[in-house]
C-alpha cells in the first residue's frame, strides 16, 4: 500500500467548493431544461408580461451561468465535468426588438433536381 497524503483543511474546502459549485451547474442545467422544454407559446407569454424583466431575469441568468463555469475552469478538477448552459435554451423564440415571438423552424426536405436530357435525379442541397 502507497501511503497518500493527508489533505490539508484547506485543500478539502476547497474540493467541498467545487462539488457544490458542481452540483449548481447541475441544477441550473435541470432548471433551464425544465423552462425551456415548456410550450413555446406559454414561454413568449410569460417573457412578454414583463418584458424588460425577462430580458434582465435573461441577462443574469447568462451571468450566474457563466460565473458557475468560471469557477469550474479555474479549479480544474477532471471529475467536476458539469457545466452551465449560458445561452437560451431554443432558437425559435427571438426578441425583435420590442417583444418575444415564436418563430418556428422549419425544416425542408430536398427537392430532387430532375435532368430531362439525361433522364437522372439529383439531390439539391436541404435548406435549413
Amino acid at each position: 500500500m502507497i501511503p497518500t497524503p493527508k489533505a490539508t483543511l484547506l485543500e478539502l474546502l476547497v474540493q467541498a467548493v467545487a462539488e457544490a459549485t458542481n452540483t449548481l451547474a447541475g441544477t441550473i442545467t435541470a432548471c433551464n431544461k425544465t423552462f425551456w422544454d415548456r410550450n413555446p407559446e406559454e414561454i413568449v407569454a410569460e417573457f412578454n408580461k414583463d418584458v424588460a424583466g425577462s430580458i434582465e431575469m435573461l441577462n443574469e441568468h447568462t451571468k450566474l451561468a457563466q460565473a458557475c463555469n468560471d469557477a469550474l475552469n479555474a479549479i480544474n478538477l477532471p471529475n467536476l465535468i458539469e457545466r452551465a448552459p449560458t445561452v437560451m435554451g431554443r432558437t425559435d423564440i427571438v426578441f425583435n426588438g420590442s417583444m418575444f415571438v415564436y418563430v418556428p423552424i422549419v425544416i425542408q426536405t430536398p427537392q430532387p433536381k430532375v435532368d430531362l436530357d439525361a433522364g437522372q435525379q439529383e439531390f439539391a442541397d436541404p435548406i435549413i
